[in-house]
């Protein structure tokens, strides 16, 4: 009995473990180097700050995330730019070294106002709807090795700021490997 004990507890903690070997196989990796291209938004704070925050949650879960100077440099070496990578993300194939992959997203930021109430109590009410829709392009044969879409309903009583780290947060759990 005592045997089958450590058998079992050998055979759990060979089975939980994942090496960087194995990671490797998993298109989506940690074991990967990436780099997060600004996201492409009509309001381009926005697009900053959901960029900044998706790279802190994949630093979370132990993604490798390239300096953005170093993957601008890269790609100014080989003339490419951001909005040309956003024109056709094929340009990347074989030209960028200093990753295995790229990130890339598009936001849509959409707001409607609604007239509510009656008589002396009639007022106004905004609603904002983002979607993000995001790529995880490999650069060595332009496969997309992940996408995602998520959307987010918010009242206008909050600001985008208030709502932009669980938007990020949830991008990044989506994308991740289950």
């Amino acid at each position: 009995m005592k045997f089958l004990k450590y058998f079992i507890l050998i055979l759990v903690l060979f089975t939980g473990c994942v090496s960087t070997e194995e990671m490797m196989k998993w298109k989506f990796s940690p074991a990967k180097k990436y780099a997060v291209i600004p996201f492409d938004c009509t309001d381009s704070k926005y697009g900053e700050e959901l960029d900044q925050k998706v790279k802190v949650w994949l630093e979370h879960y132990n993604f490798e995330i390239i300096d953005d100077e170093v993957f601008q440099k890269n790609l100014s070496e080989t003339g490419l730019t951001v909005e040309k990578i956003y024109k056709d993300y094929s340009k990347v194939i074989g030209k960028v070294n200093c990753v295995d992959a790229i990130m890339l997203g598009n936001v849509k930021i959409d707001k409607t106002s609604s007239v509510t109430g009656t008589g002396a109590s009639i007022g106004s009410q905004s609603k904002y709807t983002d979607r993000c829709d995001v790529l995880v392009i490999d650069v060595k044969n332009g496969e997309v090795i992940t996408s995602t879409t998520y959307i987010s309903k918010q009242d206008a009583a909050f600001s985008w700021k208030d709502n932009i780290e669980e938007v990020a947060k949830k991008i990044v759990f989506q994308l991740l490997p289950h």
